[in-house]
């Protein structure tokens, strides 16, 4: 089987992802075309997918499942593998790729997703290789509407590629400040209408202590030392502002 794929589109969404985007670019195109969805960067991010070989169309911002979708129906084929412009590919995961059979549309693969917090692996904390879908035929599956934590729906059988995806979302402390913020907004949103105010108010006094809790515990996070500890911090100030947002929305709602 040749190296390059053509049954098969890389597709991403984008904006101002201009640290990363050329890397992941030239990583993906190892394998197949890239498709680049950007949502209105005003940085370099454009400029740079496209002087590496992507295929760039531009599309407002609809909130995660939506956005993916699309990216997914602007593809050329059928086969479709979905990566975020902070994950990039193992050579293991390259060359699984490459020798992988994809005659039969009811099959989605998942993909191992190893997690880096600051520079260092992430072992447990929940994040330790976790397998997602994210190669899959269009005609079979697709993503959901949500504007957060969206995910691939298919009745599909799955299988796991060897090699992984090496994810960097989190490089620097910037940008967990940055996403502990979006996050927790687009969280908000998504929760607020399953939300009451007693709920909320009994949620947000409990709920940063329990989330730091699931992580440490629950979910091993103390085993990786001060990472953990780093982790289990942002994800309970995430949490915080997470219900602290939702207080908001329906106070709002009843003085209007």
């Amino acid at each position: 089987m040749n190296s390059f794929r053509d049954d098969l589109t890389v597709v991403v969404i984008t904006k101002n992802e201009e640290k990363t985007i050329a890397s992941i670019v030239v990583e993906w195109s190892k394998i197949a075309p890239v498709l680049i969805v950007d949502s209105g960067s005003w940085d370099r991010t454009v400029e740079l997918a496209k002087a590496n070989g992507a295929r760039v169309i531009s599309q407002p911002w609809m909130g995660y499942g939506r956005q993916k979708q699309f990216a997914v129906n602007s593809a050329d084929t059928d086969w479709v593998l979905s990566v975020d412009a902070d994950e990039w590919p193992s050579n293991k995961l390259l060359e699984s790729l490459r020798c992988l059979d994809l005659k039969e549309p009811n099959l989605a693969f998942k993909l191992r997703r190893q997690t880096y917090f600051l520079g260092s692996r992430v072992k447990y904390c929940g994040w330790g290789d976790d397998e997602i879908v994210r190669l899959f035929n269009r005609r079979t599956g697709h993503f959901d509407n949500r504007i957060v934590h969206e995910k691939v729906v298919h009745n599909c059988r799955t299988a796991t590629l060897t090699g992984k995806i090496n994810h960097h979302s989190y490089p620097d402390m910037r940008s967990v400040k940055r996403k502990v913020a979006k996050y927790s907004r687009l969280s908000a949103t998504l929760s607020q209408e399953e939300e009451n105010r007693h709920k909320v108010a009994i949620k947000r006094a409990v709920g940063p202590a329990w989330s730091a809790f699931k992580t440490l515990v629950l979910k091993g996070g103390i085993l990786d030392g001060w990472t953990g500890l780093q982790i289990a911090r942002m994800n309970a100030t995430a949490t915080a502002r997470k219900y602290q947002l939702i207080q908001r929305f329906i106070n709002n709602r009843q003085v209007a």
